[in-house]
């Protein structure tokens, strides 16, 4: 099953130009929206379960890029009991597994923080990502986007299971190419984490002989440059040369 979520930084930018003092408020209320919507669909599933032969309890959720981060968050705010998602959905649901290609959780304390242990995590990102966070980058006026590396070194301090495939010198082609690259992967995950309960840990790293040399750090300016930068109003915005040609690849 495939959803629409609200966008609600097409909005926002729309309304001017995103810079980083109106980064913080829009990011909030964006990731809001897509999860609340989200959380709409899951409880529209639930509630036909018993006509579609539906497993409440095998419920999956799977998103890449601005998806991947509307997934994650989603398990965070079952995680910690977010009263407005919670309310919506039968009592005591949780997912069964989360996938998450080139994903990243916000949290404006600045810390990540799981009451309880999340679902089972398939996490795909490369670490020269220039649109999500592979790791954790400091929003300026309050909080901390954590990308799939700080997800999973959190996760693994905490024990919880999860599996982190990295790829070196990957940009944000890694929201796509997994579902073509990695089902080995994908069917392991659901058939050893999701259906057969394993409690491990694992993370792969893969590293091309011939995989490109770009940079890794990352700060805010450069998600906004990367997602918005060549953003106007009224246009569909057009992707960049270099995503263009990973496209194609």
């Amino acid at each position: 099953m495939s959803i629409d979520y609200r966008l609600g930084m097409k909005r926002a930018l729309d309304a001017g130009p995103i810079d980083g003092e109106r980064f913080p408020g829009v990011l909030a209320s964006t990731l809001v929206m897509a999860t609340e919507d989200l959380r709409d669909a899951t409880a529209f599933v639930c509630r036909r379960a018993a006509e579609w032969g539906v497993d409440p309890q095998r419920i999956l959720t799977s998103g890449s890029s601005a998806g991947a981060m509307t997934v994650l968050m989603a398990e965070y705010a079952l995680c910690n009991g977010d009263s407005v998602f919670v309310r919506h959905l039968p009592e005591g649901f949780r997912y069964a597994g989360v996938i998450a290609y080139a994903g990243a959780v916000y949290d404006p304390s600045g810390e990540l923080r799981w009451a309880t242990p999340p679902a089972p995590l398939l996490l795909f990102h490369g670490d020269a990502d220039r649109n999500v966070p592979y790791d954790t980058v400091p929003v300026p006026g309050g909080g901390v986007l954590f990308g799939s590396a700080a997800v999973a070194r959190d996760l693994a301090q905490r024990g919880v299971p999860y599996w982190f495939v990295s790829e070196a010198g990957a940009d944000h082609s890694m929201a796509w190419r997994p579902m073509r690259e990695h089902f080995a992967e994908i069917d392991a995950f659901l058939d050893r984490f999701v259906f057969g309960g394993e409690r491990r840990r694992f993370e792969t790293r893969i590293v091309p002989p011939d995989a490109p040399e770009r940079p890794a750090a990352f700060a805010i300016d450069d998600y906004l440059d990367a997602n918005y930068g060549h953003y106007v109003p009224g246009k569909k915005r057009q992707p960049s040369e270099t995503f263009r040609k990973g496209y194609r690849q």
